[in-house]
């Protein structure tokens, strides 16, 4: 009965505990390249990639514009990590747009290239 009783207030305490509400759907996705500037750390669980340029990335008033080669800030979609990843390091990746929500630039997908694939980057 005191097993009983344990499983019966554990399924109490998960059920009860608030999971994380779902995201917003994506307003914009892209797909691009780049090369990994920082890993996330303890402090910021951030990743910073510089990325090759984005035509036609639609901004938040909706206009389209060429979204130069620069270096941004991505947190990572739940079950996505930098795995293999290091500073450095070359990598094509999936990221989607929100325009509202804590995270708007969110990665879904991460690839690590060959070290001599070549990227179009500014300098």
């Amino acid at each position: 009965m005191r097993f009983w009783s344990i499983v019966l207030v554990a399924g109490l305490l998960f059920g009860c505990a608030k999971s994380a509400p779902p995201l917003p759907p994506a307003d914009h996705t892209y797909s691009t390249r780049g090369i990994v500037e920082r890993l996330p750390s303890r402090s910021d669980a951030h990743i910073i990639i510089l990325h090759e340029e984005l035509p036609n990335f639609i901004g938040i008033d909706g206009d389209a514009a060429t979204m130069q080669s620069m270096a941004m800030p991505f947190a990572f979609s739940p079950g996505v990590s930098a795995a293999g990843a290091k500073d450095g390091t070359k990598v094509a990746f999936t990221f989607e747009v929100r325009w509202t929500g804590a995270e708007p630039l969110l990665i879904t997908k991460l690839e690590v290239l060959p070290e001599d694939t070549t990227l179009e980057l500014e300098d």
